[in-house]
């Protein structure tokens, strides 16, 4: 897997936002932690556009998170 990614993509690419359509199209190998999931879910405003959610998530891994990745990338980015 290349790279994971944010939720903010993803609602700017079920949004129409051209950069993002344009940026997602070029990448390969992503994954979505089961965070972003939630949140798109969740996030969606009837059942056609959590539907839409569902089926855009297909396309992504799940990338599974323990609470040590976690607190490392805190480290990480509290370190820089």
């Amino acid at each position: 897997m290349q790279g994971l990614i944010d939720t903010n993509i993803l609602i700017d690419f079920m949004r129409g936002y051209a950069p993002a359509q344009k940026w997602l199209a070029g990448q390969t190998e992503l994954g979505v932690s089961g965070i972003v999931q939630l949140e798109l879910i969740a996030g969606a405003p009837n059942l056609v556009k959590q539907k839409d959610a569902l089926t855009l998530l297909k396309d992504f891994a799940l990338i599974k998170m323990a609470n040590q990745d976690i607190i490392w990338a805190i480290r990480q980015l509290t370190q820089f």
